[in-house]
């Protein structure tokens, strides 16, 4: 009888054991899948990260559109600037796009309005050092969260026209002189005077080209006033965008044309502290900034401390 009992509790444990067994392996492979699952979950949460949530500024810029057509802005970075695309450098498709209409300007981190290429520049972005151009590419300015934005992309029929074999005209000659019918802004020698806007005084300082550096103890920086001079005949209105270390926007239709304005001989002026500005000056045949571009030039300079 003891036989029997100790016969069966040995059957009994042997079942206990199988199904603990079984069940064991029904957990652990219930535990595999719901890390697995875990897993996907947070690869798909990382890939879907939005964008920092944190404010643009006008001076990430290095393009800007107006009216479906992408323009570079004035001051490229030499990486960018020396990058090849289609077969020729950045800063060289630049330069023969061209200034765009200073009126309308959306404004774009990267240098085709948030298409590729982008810079290798980084910044701080919602706690993060990241690369700017390739997080937050889009649209940039006050109030403008970082996005992806694309506006329009170059337009480079400028290449295919550049390798079209050249055809050869005879012209008979005419006694009158055909008009010409091209719209190209001069490179006028335009210049920006710096008046002291406290005292009205020409401080004799003349901003008339890229990267010029003046030092903060030379000139009023609290009340600096901008002339404009080499303004070409016929022109109507000025207009003046700044951009870098300060985001400031003025169209004058009266001479003398002034950045921030005048009332007569009276200049207004702006605070400029230590950092990198750049001006973009576009001159006008016509009122408000409208009518034909007669010149356009870019300036900029570094106010050191």
């Amino acid at each position: 009888m003891v036989e029997s009992a100790s016969s069966g509790i040995q059957e009994f444990s042997s079942r206990l054991r199988s199904v603990l067994a079984a069940t064991s392996e029904r957990r652990a492979g219930t535990l595999i899948g719901i890390f697995v699952v875990v897993s996907m979950l947070l690869v798909i949460v990382a890939s879907a990260r939005p964008s920092p949530a944190v404010d643009t500024s006008l001076a990430w810029a290095s393009s800007y559109a107006v009216d479906g057509v992408c323009y570079c802005s004035g001051d490229l970075s030499d990486d960018i600037a020396s990058t090849d695309y289609d077969g020729q450098s950045v800063g060289s498709i630049c330069s023969r796009i061209g200034s765009g209409p200073i009126v309308g300007r959306i404004h774009y981190n990267t240098v085709q309005c948030g298409s590729e290429p982008a810079g290798v520049g980084e910044r701080s972005l919602d706690g993060e050092v990241l690369q700017d151009e390739l997080v937050c590419p889009g649209r940039v300015g006050d109030g403008v969260s970082c996005n992806s934005d694309t506006g329009p992309t170059w337009d480079l029929s400028f290449l295919q026209l550049a390798s079209a074999p050249e055809v050869t005209t005879t012209v008979p000659a005419t006694t009158s002189t055909a008009p010409t019918t091209s719209e190209q802004p001069e490179l006028a020698a335009m210049s920006l005077r710096i008046i002291d806007a406290r005292s009205q005084r020409d401080v004799g300082v003349v901003f008339d080209r890229v990267d010029q550096t003046v030092p903060l103890a030379s000139i009023p920086a609290d009340a600096l006033a901008f002339d404009l001079l080499g303004a070409p005949e016929g022109t109507q209105s000025v207009a003046f965008e700044v951009f870098g270390a300060l985001d400031h926007f003025k169209i004058e239709n009266v001479p003398p044309y002034s950045m921030f304005g005048n009332a007569g001989p009276a200049y207004a002026g702006g605070s400029f502290g230590p950092g990198t500005y750049v001006v973009d000056i576009q001159a006008f045949d016509g009122p408000d900034g409208l009518g034909r571009q007669l010149a356009a030039q870019t300036i900029s300079f570094t106010i050191s401390a």
